[in-house]
């Protein structure tokens, strides 16, 4: 029982891992390409409030980015900003 447990609790803390890389390769590289190329030309220099707002309301720019509000909360729009910046000083 106690493996049971165990097992279980490890795949929840797996998920939460991972949440940031599967909904960027969910939703985002199908326009941002792969994660490799948009990370080096993102503007992660910005606030994360900034980068959170454009994730969850969209961008009216020219390309347009579509608002994901519906779906993705601050908390996990700050996970998808931080994965991103760790794979830009990782090089990637």
């Amino acid at each position: 029982m106690h493996l049971f447990f165990l097992l279980l609790f490890s795949q929840i803390a797996f998920a939460e891992d991972n949440y940031a890389e599967r909904t960027y390769r969910a939703y985002c590289v199908s326009c941002h390409e792969a994660a490799t190329e948009y990370v080096k030309e993102a503007p992660l220099d910005r606030k994360n409030e900034e980068l959170i707002k454009v994730i969850r309301e969209g961008q009216t720019t020219a390309l347009g980015m579509p608002a994901y509000g519906w779906m993705i909360s601050n908390e996990n729009a700050s996970k998808i900003i931080e994965y991103l910046r760790e794979l830009k000083k990782n090089g990637v």
